[in-house]
């Protein structure tokens, strides 16, 4: 649904946010993520650090590419309610 949303040209500039530490500590998942999906990995475990985890989605952007951003809460038993946000 989310890619009738932008013109033709536009889907091969799409970029999603990931979180690099899900998306590339297995070296096949890190491939298909990296080159066939486009992922803008975002390396959550160093937040907090000083250091910019958001520069690669800001090269993206510089770069022309649109970064879709998937807020989610942590997954849980509870169906019925989000559960809290991570950072």
């Amino acid at each position: 649904l989310l890619l009738t949303m932008f013109p033709a040209r536009a889907v091969m500039r799409l970029r999603p946010a990931a979180a690099a530490d899900y998306f590339l500590t297995d070296p096949v998942v890190g491939w298909f993520s990296r080159r066939l999906i486009g992922i803008v990995p975002i390396a959550r475990d160093r937040a907090g650090t000083g250091e910019d985890i958001l520069a690669p989605a800001r090269e993206a952007l510089a770069q022309g590419d649109i970064i879709i951003i998937f807020p989610e809460g942590t997954r849980g038993d509870a169906r019925d309610r989000m559960g809290r946000l991570k950072n």
